[in-house]
C-alpha cells in the first residue's frame, strides 16, 4: 500500500471529479432504461389493445418530450386515434344518435394501465440490474 500524501484540497477536487463521473454514468443508465421502458410499453400496448380494425393498436408510439443533461421526459401516446383511448380504457355510455337517450354502456377494455404497470416494473428491474443493486 502506498503512503502517498495529498492535500485536503486535492482530495476534495479528486473526489468531486469521481462523483461527477459516477453521477453522469448513472444518469446515462437511467435515460437508456427509461427509453427502453417506453419502447416496451408501446410494444405491450400494440399487443394488448382492442383490435376492431387494427388502426388503434398500430397507433401507439412514444417520443422524448424533453431531455436535459440530467433529466428525460418520455411520453407514450396513440397518434392515430387519441380521442378513444379514455373511452376504451374506461368504458362509456352508449347513446342513441337520434333520440340522444342512453341505451346502455360499452364495456371497458383496460389495456393502458396494465401496460404502464408492466413498463414500470421492467424499468425498476432494469435499473436495479444496471446500477448494480440487483
Amino acid at each position: 500500500m502506498a503512503d502517498k500524501k495529498i492535500s485536503i484540497d486535492d482530495f476534495a477536487v479528486s473526489l468531486e471529479r469521481e462523483l461527477s463521473e459516477i453521477s453522469d454514468e448513472t444518469i446515462e443508465i437511467l435515460k437508456k432504461d427509461v427509453k427502453a421502458a417506453a419502447k416496451y410499453c408501446v410494444k405491450t400496448l400494440k399487443n394488448k389493445s382492442p383490435k376492431k380494425t387494427g388502426d388503434y393498436a398500430k397507433g401507439w408510439t412514444s417520443k422524448i418530450e424533453s431531455e436535459s443533461a440530467r433529466t428525460i421526459n418520455v411520453v407514450v401516446y396513440n397518434a392515430k386515434k387519441p380521442q378513444i383511448t379514455h373511452l376504451l380504457e374506461n368504458g362509456h355510455p352508449k347513446v342513441s344518435r337520434k333520440s340522444k337517450k342512453i341505451l346502455g354502456t360499452v364495456k371497458a377494455y383496460p389495456h393502458i394501465a396494465p401496460a404502464r404497470n408492466e413498463a414500470e416494473r421492467k424499468l425498476n428491474v432494469d435499473l436495479q440490474r444496471d446500477l448494480g443493486n440487483g
